[in-house]
């Protein structure tokens, strides 16, 4: 906040980090399941 004058930079920056975050998030909560071909 201090850095950048405001509130707008760090809460753009959050936002930002926040989608690659949710898009791994549903990636790795799918329903999948490990079949066994022995």
């Amino acid at each position: 906040y201090q850095h950048s004058g405001g509130w707008g930079l760090p809460i753009a920056l959050m936002a930002g980090l926040m989608i690659p975050q949710m898009v791994a998030g549903v990636l790795a909560g799918r329903d999948r399941t490990i079949e066994d071909e022995c």
